[in-house]
């Protein structure tokens, strides 16, 4: 018995010690920054506020209650001149414990929900008929990484023998002379079965900006959303933004390299904790639940796919933000921004410019093109969309 009950003892010790000592991932890139609960997956982002100093308080106090905000007075941060297009601002991979030594005005301010144990920010996947939420069981094995020579945070959660599902988030820069603003996400599902699998992704963000301001959400079609609703098409929408007097953000869903959803939805938190994979939202009523008062969240599903034996399906979109009431970069502004980054595909990773006309460049899509054509079982439908677009817009530049 005595032995018993010093097993326990021991295994809460160290369940309690995993717990508390795994430490966080902390990325920071230009204007964003990005931090990861290894232990639990949980994701959460942060836009830098440069604050603007002001000698004259009665002038800051004017100010402050012109803006009806408590948030400290800033200004709309322009970033270090001479920032080649394309080039991203230095990174940092450092702890938080660490951060704005330097300049203890500068704040990040939480652009979701932060909070450990109210936060439903999550991934889901669909599973041939089974709906599993990303995050650490007995099942699920979690490891976040950063790459920070290309500005990269990655969190794999690896169902054993079933399903390895990748959040792959790539900060950059949405124009010249900008410091880091915007985020590409790729979602890449990996079959790990012997046999064909049905699958599908769920990303709920609980939005944190839009419920203390005047209106919770907008979009480019509907300028105040306060009340639950349903897209099932982005393609009038293109975009949702919350926001506030400090910061915004916005997610693109609706471009010729973007992944369209199959919907989203906008509700209460609640709304998406229910085990149903499409969320039952009452379209019109408020952002209320018997739990939580004026507290909303999104939630974004993609079509389900059948992906193969050993083979992979990527989603991508873009999260962009902005401060100080300054409109968050438009799609234009990231698609001519990738452009210029180093585009990574299942299988290959290929240098895209359109700065001028690239031979090597156009070289290694011939090669990769005659590849998959002599291995077409190797061939991957986002790859081979990928391709036709890069060869299409080759053809137009050669044109002119």
């Amino acid at each position: 018995m005595k032995n018993k009950r010093l097993v326990l003892s021991v295994f809460y010790m160290c369940f309690f010690f995993s717990l508390t000592c795994a430490s966080p991932i902390d990325f920071s890139c230009g204007n964003i920054r990005i931090t990861v609960e290894e232990y639990t997956g949980a994701v959460s982002l942060y836009r830098k506020i440069n604050p603007e100093i002001i000698e004259d308080e009665k002038k800051q106090d004017e100010l402050t209650k012109e803006d009806n905000t408590e948030s400290p007075i800033i200004k709309r941060y322009t970033g270090a001149a001479g920032t080649k297009f394309g080039a991203l601002p230095e990174s940092s991979y450092i702890l938080a414990k660490e951060k704005d030594t330097a300049d203890k005005r500068i704040q990040w301010e939480p652009l979701l929900d932060t909070s450990r144990y109210t936060s439903n920010t999550a991934y889901y996947v669909l599973l041939d008929s089974g709906v599993f939420k990303l995050a650490r069981s007995a099942s699920m094995q979690i490891d976040a990484s950063v790459n920070a020579k290309e500005n990269t945070v990655r969190v794999d959660f690896t169902l054993k023998k079933i399903a390895k599902i990748t959040v792959l988030m790539h900060v950059f820069s949405s124009k010249p002379d900008v410091p880091a603003d915007s985020i590409h996400v790729e979602l890449i599902m990996k079959n790990l079965k012997d046999t064909e699998s049905f699958m599908a992704i769920k990303a709920v963000y609980d939005t944190y900006l839009g419920e203390g301001f005047k209106y919770h959400f907008s979009t480019a079609n509907k300028d105040a959303i306060d009340s639950e609703i349903v897209f099932e098409d982005m393609s009038t929408e293109k975009w949702i933004c919350s926001q506030n007097a400090t910061a915004s953000i916005r997610f693109l869903l609706h471009g010729d390299t973007i992944t369209s959803p199959r919907s989203a939805t906008l509700a209460n938190k609640d709304v998406f904790l229910t085990n149903t994979w499409q969320p039952p939202a009452k379209i019109g009523r408020r952002f209320n639940s018997l739990f939580s008062y004026n507290n909303s969240a999104l939630s974004i599903i993609w079509k389900p796919v059948y992906v193969a034996s050993e083979k992979t399906a990527v989603l991508g979109y873009y999260i962009t933000t902005s401060e100080r009431g300054a409109e968050p970069a438009a799609y234009e502004n990231v698609k001519a921004a990738m452009k210029k980054e180093t585009v990574a595909m299942t299988g290959s990773t290929i240098e895209s410019s359109d700065a001028f006309i690239d031979y090597e460049y156009i070289q290694k899509l011939l090669n990769r093109i005659e590849q998959l054509g002599l291995e077409p079982d190797k061939a991957d439908p986002t790859e081979i969309e990928y391709l036709k677009r890069e060869v299409e817009d080759i053809i137009q530049q050669l044109e002119q």
